[in-house]
């Protein structure tokens, strides 16, 4: 709570020290008994995977969640109001072609889609109006367009305008927590914050927030923050592990794999 995490994301905020205290020795004794029981059961193979992958893994990801991202508040503070301006302008737009219209009421959205001519698709036996159904018709009809665009200014604005803010703790930073399998595919993820699904710098239709949203994670002064990806992981991975002379030279040319392969089997580029 001292740290600047809001007292409604903490359900020991109410609970005696005295409680607590007897809980967490509790929950450490039982944790170490589990510990025990489940380290006698592992296999060589399963243990090599935990003490030489798994476990040096999480002591990263310790020390990522503490370590925390550093934030510009003052430039935080600024987006969120621009944001909160976009949302008003979007609903202000939409109720020009609709009057009225709640556009998070997906009745009164059918209802003044029916009345625009427009029929989304069914899904399950119903209308549905999600990003998806209405996609098809955002070049047909302004209301669409409008709708979208709300939508889409009030997940940004509540996701990292409010979101992101409610998070910096006092240190100014925010501290996700980095789950070492938390993605189906079995990657890393990280939440509370979703830090990792930050828009890109530039969508589809040119609109720049993303960019916006991380320049507010900052590198602290005298330092330069640096951003890095592997590239074609997947790829170089399976051309290791296959020995397969052919991946390993395309993947030494430095040019797209996927069109190499593509012109190895007589496709060419659509």
């Amino acid at each position: 709570i001292r740290a600047g995490v809001s007292e409604l994301s903490f359900a020991y905020r109410w609970i005696p020290d005295e409680i607590l205290w007897r809980y967490c020795s509790r929950d450490t004794f039982a944790a170490m008994h589990v510990d025990h029981w489940a380290d006698a059961r592992l296999s060589e193979g399963c243990r090599r995977v935990w003490e030489d992958i798994s476990l040096p893994a999480i002591q990263a990801l310790a020390v990522m969640e503490s370590n925390g991202l550093p934030i510009d508040v003052p430039r935080l503070d600024t987006l969120n109001l621009y944001f909160e301006a976009r949302v008003i302008d979007s609903l202000k737009a939409c109720h020009v072609h609709a009057p009225g219209l709640n556009p998070n009421s997906p009745p009164q959205v059918i209802a003044a889609l029916k009345a625009a001519g427009i029929v989304p698709k069914l899904k399950k036996g119903k209308v549905s109006t999600d990003e998806v159904s209405l996609s098809p018709f955002k070049d047909k009809s302004p209301l669409v367009g409008a709708i979208l665009e709300y939508r889409r200014m009030v997940k940004l604005h509540k996701t990292y305008g409010v979101g992101l803010r409610r998070a910096v703790r006092g240190d100014g930073r925010v501290h996700p927590s980095a789950l070492l399998d938390g993605a189906a595919t079995g990657r890393i993820s990280i939440e509370n914050p979703s830090a990792q699904n930050i828009p890109r710098n530039k969508d589809e239709e040119g609109n720049e927030d993303g960019k916006m949203i991380r320049d507010c994670i900052c590198a602290p002064e005298g330092r330069t923050l640096v951003e890095g990806d592997f590239s074609q992981l997947e790829i170089r991975k399976a051309a290791y592990l296959s020995g397969d002379q052919v991946m390993i030279d395309l993947l030494k040319t430095g040019e797209d794999f996927h069109q190499q392969a593509a012109n190895l089997m007589g496709i060419g580029r659509a």
